[in-house]
């Protein structure tokens, strides 16, 4: 389970610190594939071609997180639910970074998941279908 880096393009180097991918084929019972993630600043975009990815915050129930997610800084632990097949594109921003693209003020994205296709419109989706489609 070792995460593959790839180099940012020149052009998006101010804004996006790192692109990671992550494979990850899960086997046993459902209720092990639960993976606790700390409060992080980090602001990110991640997409999740894989099996559907739920997470919840404290005691609430599991949500489906969309395929396209915006996610900004995290003050509490988030639990994420895993499916079997487990694909994971994360695109983190450097501070300010993901300002610079949605012009929301990351109070806003404080602990809250958001689609990235209702933010960025329909050119996300299409990247999310491509990502779906790829190895």
């Amino acid at each position: 389970m070792k995460p593959d880096y790839y180099t940012v393009h020149p052009a998006l180097q101010p804004y996006v610190s790192h692109i990671m991918v992550l494979q990850v084929h899960l086997s046993g019972p459902t209720d092990h594939r639960v993976a606790p993630f700390p409060p992080t600043p980090q602001h990110s975009l991640h997409f999740y071609p894989g099996d559907a990815t739920h997470s919840r915050h404290a005691t609430h129930p599991f949500l489906a997180l969309p395929e396209a997610t915006i996610v900004g800084p995290q003050t509490k632990k988030v639990d994420l639910a895993l499916g079997a097949n487990h694909r994971f594109v994360s695109v983190a921003f450097h501070p300010g970074g993901l300002f610079q693209l949605l012009r929301v003020p990351l109070h806003e994205l404080r602990d809250v998941p958001l689609s990235a296709a209702e933010l960025l419109g329909p050119d996300i989706r299409r990247v999310s279908e491509q990502l779906q489609a790829t190895r």
